[in-house]
């Protein structure tokens, strides 16, 4: 069966809810004051971004011999592990409507 994410099943009501949809299907409580009713989405609404990366995979050097430093064969891979919204406008400026952590499939290394 195909999977649905957590935001097309609620839609835009995903960001009205108290809860967090990433802890392995259990919703739990968070620091952050969803969306009201009165606040509307569109072009007029101002959110910041903040995201926290996690490394997955080292980089790979190899030492080129002939100049004697290192070469990078292969960068460093991150993943996202969280992301939160701010207001960035209106009453409540600085208030996160979403914080939330992302599940990762891959191990921290």
């Amino acid at each position: 069966p195909m999977r649905v994410s957590p935001i097309a099943a609620f839609g835009l009501n995903a960001f009205l809810r108290p809860e967090t949809l990433s802890a392995r299907g259990a919703l739990t409580r968070h620091n952050f004051q969803p969306l009201r009713p009165h606040e509307k989405v569109g072009p007029h609404m101002h959110v910041a971004i903040d995201c926290e990366f996690v490394c997955v995979e080292k980089e790979e050097t190899r030492l080129n011999k002939r100049t004697g430093k290192d070469v990078l064969v292969k960068p460093m891979r991150h993943s996202l592990a969280r992301i939160s919204l701010l207001r960035a406008s209106g009453p409540d400026i600085g208030k996160p409507l979403l914080d939330d952590y992302i599940v990762g499939s891959e191990p921290v290394v």
